[in-house]
């Protein structure tokens, strides 16, 4: 399984030769999701810069759902792919938490997803949870049919195990969490992530702090 970071500039400093050989591919901010400036897109050229120099495959670049206003999400996402190659693969970070949200942004999702495809040119990716995938279910609990042939990069924390005296604890070990792969997957999805972002508290030589994103990829993309 490929070990795969998210980060954007709230990490702070990357000293990318040592963030190298601790990952095998990183996934960087582009777009807010709110603001249709050119701050995450520059910050995002800085890092991939770097990242290509050092030899650190960029995966996917990511931005944020805004649900307040879907209008500035869409013409933020469109201005970090304008700005992008084509073919870089764009995932679409949703998440409840914090946000009021109606029923028209149901809707709105779907069609921005579909959009984005447009322009990058390949199947953009959902980035969420249980509540997330909850709220998106059809009223039959089954998965909507336009996130059914979409990659999906999929977060639940598990909490680590108590090791024995001795042992250390390995973030990228899912035996040395509490379970070793997602556990609450929606039954009537059936759904096979692309990643499983385990842990929002990760440590990575190179990178300050400890709160680095750790995914690991769970079915390469074809």
């Amino acid at each position: 399984m490929r070990r795969i970071i998210d980060i954007s500039s709230a990490n702070g400093f990357k000293h990318w030769p040592l963030v190298g050989e601790s990952v095998d591919a990183v996934i960087l901010k582009a777009a807010d999701g709110h603001f249709v400036d050119n701050s995450q897109t520059a910050n995002y050229y800085d890092d991939r810069e770097r990242a290509d120099r050092y030899g650190v495959p960029v995966a996917a670049v990511y931005g944020w759902w805004y649900p307040a206003r879907p209008d500035q999400t869409m013409a933020s996402m469109c201005n970090a792919l304008f700005k992008l190659a084509a073919g870089v693969r764009m995932t679409l970070d949703l998440e409840l938490y914090g946000f009021l949200w109606t029923s028209g942004d149901r809707a709105d999702i779907f069609n921005h997803f579909d959009a984005i495809d447009q322009l990058s040119g390949v199947a953009t990716v959902a980035y969420l949870g249980a509540q997330m995938a909850a709220w998106l279910a059809n009223p039959d609990g089954t998965c909507p049919a336009e996130l059914l042939t979409r990659p999906i990069h999929w977060a639940q924390y598990p909490n680590r195990r108590i090791m024995p005296y001795g042992q250390v604890f390995d973030q990228w070990n899912p035996a040395d969490y509490a379970f070793a792969a997602p556990s609450n997957l929606p039954a009537k999805w059936a759904l096979k992530p692309w990643l499983w972002q385990l842990n929002a508290n990760g440590v990575i030589p190179g990178i300050p702090g400890n709160s680095v994103d750790l995914n690991l990829e769970l079915n390469p993309l074809v």
